[in-house]
């Protein structure tokens, strides 16, 4: 561990002071990690791969306008030093070395925790950092999400207003295993998620605690024919419907009863089913083949809500009729990863964010 930290603060110290390495301005394109100068002097590339491909120094050498070009000794690192001031955005520079932005997969300025009003206006980032599973607690004042620590996933939470967190109310729910998906009761005085914990064979399978984290106490556990997930709370704070991995075919929606017991199958069938919402008048929203589906609290009924290609992962309104949705087509179009809203009542839909095309 010593040495680790003692990597890292060379490593930190030598951009900083040689390169006024900013750090706040980066991009994963591909295989490689390009930072930009807060002057828009330099381009750092680091590379994910343990050595840089033989045809890549090569390659940005001969850029024009370069007066300076480095390589680590480790061959990982790439400095581009121009000679002359770059009156361009970040995104020109980076497709001027010859990166497509059709494959820029994270840019550091925009990865944060966001809010957007529900007509897509007043978009803001009020955190700059990613919390995985977000969810709001029923009477509105805290929301849980999960942190990635190291290899582990714990589940926080942390009060919020509806327009800033409190961070000196930052709370850890706990301190081991890869916990996911956290679900509040209606009541907000419990906590459902998955988490692999006491899993002799790191199988996910589903856990309550107490919304202050104690009490937790695995209600769910089949290793033999697999794992059970993604709890999603009954309106009437009695069952909890989820996903069961059941070692035949697809997974497929199930209800039990808040301690586990009283198990319904609800869907039966060849297609991929999971990630259950407990919605309006007694319905269950779910995940089916890449779309989402309804039907009936028995699950009867089962009809498709929209025909889009979207992320299994979905949140629910507050008072449970309206689902909002990530479009994830598997192809790059300037559609997908943009959030959509869908009305459960009326049908209709409205896209909220958008991806503009770079200025050229």
């Amino acid at each position: 561990m010593k040495n680790l930290i003692i990597f890292l603060f060379l490593f930190v110290t030598f951009f900083v002071q040689a390169q006024n390495y900013n750090n706040n301005d980066h991009f994963w394109i591909g295989d490689k990690l390009v930072n930009i100068t807060n002057d828009k002097s330099s381009i750092v590339i680091i590379f994910r791969q343990d050595k840089i491909a033989l045809n890549q120094p090569q390659l940005y050498k001969n850029l024009p306008n370069i007066s300076e070009f480095k390589i680590s000794d480790d061959q990982r690192t790439v400095i581009i030093t121009y000679s002359k001031e770059q009156n361009k955005s970040e995104i020109e520079i980076i497709e001027s070395i010859g990166m497509n932005i059709e494959n820029i997969e994270w840019y550091s300025q925009q990865s944060g925790f966001w809010l957007i009003n529900t007509d897509g206006t007043n978009m803001r980032r009020i955190l700059p950092y990613k919390l995985l599973n977000p969810v709001w607690s029923p009477d509105g004042e805290w929301i849980a999400f999960v942190v990635p620590i190291g290899d582990e996933r714990h589940i926080f939470k942390m009060k919020f207003n509806g327009e800033t967190f409190d961070t000196t109310t930052i709370m850890q729910l706990m301190i081991e295993g890869r916990n996911f998906l956290p679900s509040w009761s209606p009541d907000g005085q419990w906590i459902a998620y998955d988490s692999n914990t006491d899993s002799p064979n790191g199988m996910q399978f589903i856990w309550k605690m107490k919304s202050d984290g104690s009490q937790k106490t695995r209600i769910a556990y089949d290793p033999n024919k697999g794992e059970i997930r993604m709890p999603s709370w009954t309106i009437d704070n009695n069952k909890i419907a989820h996903t069961r991995y059941i070692g035949v075919g697809a997974p497929e929606i199930f209800v039990m009863d808040k301690n586990g017991n009283n198990i319904s199958r609800l869907t039966n069938n060849t297609l991929d089913d999971s990630c259950p919402q407990d919605v309006y008048e007694k319905k269950i929203t779910f995940w089916s083949a890449g779309c989402l589906w309804i039907m009936d609290s028995l699950g009867t009924n089962q009809k498709l809500l929209s025909d889009q290609l979207m992320d299994y992962l979905y949140s629910i309104s507050p008072i449970r009729d309206k689902v909002v949705y990530l479009v994830n087509n598997n192809s790059w179009t300037y559609e997908n990863g943009t959030l959509w809203i869908l009305d459960l009542i009326t049908g209709g839909k409205r896209q909220l964010t958008f991806n503009p095309k770079p200025n050229k």
